[in-house]
């Protein structure tokens, strides 16, 4: 026996070891420390969060304010280049800059950076990142030198003693323009990438630079399309002639109206003259040159009417249209032209709406405000109504020549950089509405004006639908001041193909009260053996949208439409329903689209008159 506290054979205390084990108290079990660290974390994350929550809280308050300070900048630019500020405008884009790095600094501390990772209101600090990204990228890279080159440049630098156009220092600016207009893009295509926001607040702040952002790079992109041709139609390599047809929408064609008037326009090196206007029977042969080869689809859709120059706008393909007149003025007078542009009267309205009014050698006074009413009703009245004065057709004919000549020389003979500016813009607002449309004999120059969308030629991108509604009148009459033309959507349903289908319904009205009728007389309302005065009896042209097809057509009086092929577009002709005094007409039918279209259903048509009754 191993005495107690001596070593047993392995050299061990195992009896006096035992004896400890056995007299110790019992341990205690340890306690998991792990829930009192977390909840110490989480109390001191309270405290950070809370004083974190301040500092953002009037983080985000300077961010407000910042935004707000760009937004002030943003919606002065435009008005302030209009407006011949180029120094305020530049001051602006130099404001948006300092702000936008001012709040791109604010937003890469830390707390923004934790706020980013949080759940719902992490994607919408990454989109607010993205809205202030974009607007340090537009304004540093498009807005300051655009704004700088102008200051630098201003436009009044544009216009020489002598009133010819300053091509070279025109050529700076447009430099410029050319370099600032991908960054808009490329700003604008990131904005519209964005996902919506969760925070309306966030929203409310950061949605409106957005779409200002956007509205602008619409501008650009319009001024950048029109650069490259500048230089060519202002006549840098020589001079450059063009036709320009006054249309009459009154005497309403699916090109925008019958051209009553038409007179040249020549420029050599930005010096620009303009001859008298004359009427369309002095300006084109009475027969369409065998030059021009009419397609199948145009003699079907279009028939005689393209036989005769002065009809031709049948055709809703102004490039076709302006290709006849040009090739029946050179067949007249032996002389070429460059191009031809055609407008109409709601042109001379807004061009004397920047130069002031004219008046007419009856004393009629024309301004920015009645010009189009006068023209395209009153005038008539004054002359045809009733028992018609001796040449009435005559003196309204040479007034409405008038009325282009003078306003046109009034505007060159005031050109300054304000009325040059304005009137760039004007150009460019009336081309995307069909009012001013434009076609070049040059083929390079002419696929920049479609692409642009300023040639009035059918719309052929099956990405962006369109339906082209065409109205021409048929008998002889000024009724096109009478029409109405509703266009509505009454469904909408997307296919599993990718193409979407819309149910369509087309109204056309005729406004004219039959008092008037008889107060009118044949020559403004028409007269034919076998028709009614105040009928207008129009031939109507529909067509699908490119890659599209028009489908289960219904005419309200029962018609059967006939149709054909024209650019690869499926054309449809209503001809000659009766639209009576105060009565309407209407097609309803399917629209499909081509497949996966970038935008909604769109209508294209001539102008009507109905704002300016």
């Amino acid at each position: 026996m191993v005495p107690a506290g001596q070593r047993n054979a392995q050299g061990g205390y195992a009896a006096f070891g035992n004896y400890q084990e056995m007299m110790a108290p019992p341990a205690k079990k340890r306690r998991r420390k792990w829930p009192f660290v977390v909840l110490g974390v989480i109390v001191l994350l309270a405290v950070a969060v809370g004083v974190s929550g301040y500092t953002m809280l009037n983080s985000a308050k300077t961010l407000k304010a910042q935004a707000s300070t760009v937004m002030t900048s943003v919606s002065g630019i435009k008005d302030q280049i209009v407006g011949g500020d180029y120094a305020g405008a530049a001051a602006a884009a130099h404001k948006i800059d300092d702000t936008a790095s001012a709040m791109q600094s604010e937003m890469d501390g830390p707390l923004w950076g934790l706020a980013s990772a949080l759940p719902v209101v992490g994607p919408d600090i990454q989109n607010v990142r993205t809205v202030v990204a974009t607007l340090k990228d537009a304004s540093a890279n498009a807005l300051v030198p655009l704004t700088d080159a102008l200051q630098a440049n201003p436009p009044s630098a544009l216009i020489t003693q002598e009133g010819a156009i300053d091509v070279a220092a025109l050529g700076l600016l447009l430099d410029s323009l050319q370099q600032a207009a991908p960054v808009m893009q490329r700003c604008t295509d990131s904005l519209s990438n964005m996902t919506p926001m969760n925070i309306e607040q966030l929203e409310a702040v950061m949605g409106p630079a957005r779409e200002k952002i956007v509205g602008i790079n619409d501008t650009f992109q319009q001024a950048n399309a029109f650069a490259p041709l500048v230089g060519t139609l202002l006549g840098v390599d020589g001079e450059r002639t063009y036709l320009i047809a006054a249309q009459n929408s009154a005497e309403i064609r699916s090109s925008g109206g019958f051209p009553g008037s038409m007179g040249t326009l020549k420029i050599n090196n930005g010096a620009i003259s303009l001859n008298d206007f004359a009427t369309v029977y002095d300006m084109l042969t009475d027969a369409t040159p065998s030059s021009i080869q009419l397609t199948e689809a145009e003699q079907a859709l279009f028939g005689n009417w393209m036989a005769v120059p002065r009809d031709a706008g049948f055709d809703p393909d102004f490039p076709t249209v302006a290709n006849i007149w040009a090739a029946s003025y050179t067949a007249r007078t032996g002389n070429s032209v460059d191009g031809v542009i055609g407008i109409t009267p709601c042109v001379v309205q807004k061009i004397l709406a920047i130069t002031g009014p004219i008046k007419l050698s009856d004393g009629t006074e024309l301004n920015g405000q009645n010009a189009t009413k006068v023209l395209q009703h009153d005038l008539y009245w004054k002359y045809l109504s009733g028992t018609p004065t001796e040449n009435g057709n005559q003196i309204c004919d040479a007034l409405f020549a008038q009325a282009a000549d003078l306003s046109f020389k009034q505007l060159l003979g005031n050109m300054n950089s304000e009325t040059l500016m304005k009137f760039a813009t004007l150009m460019m607002d009336c081309m995307e509405s069909r009012e001013t449309m434009m076609w070049l004999t040059n083929e390079v120059d002419q696929t920049t004006i479609q692409q642009a969308g300023w040639s009035g030629s059918l719309n052929t991108d099956p990405l962006a639908p369109e339906v082209g509604v065409f109205f021409n009148l048929w008998i002889g009459s000024k009724l096109g001041w009478y029409l109405d033309l509703n266009n509505e959507i009454l469904s909408t349903t997307t296919n599993a193909d990718g193409t979407v289908s819309y149910e369509v319904k087309t109204t056309f009205t005729n406004t004219v009260k039959q008092q008037e009728v008889y107060d009118g007389g044949p020559y403004i309302m028409g007269k034919l053996e076998g028709y009614q005065s105040g009928d207008m009896i129009p031939q109507i042209y529909l067509y699908a949208p490119a890659g599209g097809t028009i489908t289960n057509l219904t005419a309200s009086d029962g018609s059967q439409l006939s149709s054909a092929i024209q650019d690869d577009l499926q054309a449809y002709l209503w001809f000659r329903p009766s639209l009576l005094p105060s009565k309407s007409i209407s097609l309803t039918y399917t629209v499909t689209t081509a497949p996966n279209p970038e935008r909604e259903l769109a209508f294209y048509n001539m102008p009507t008159l109905t704002a300016y009754r």
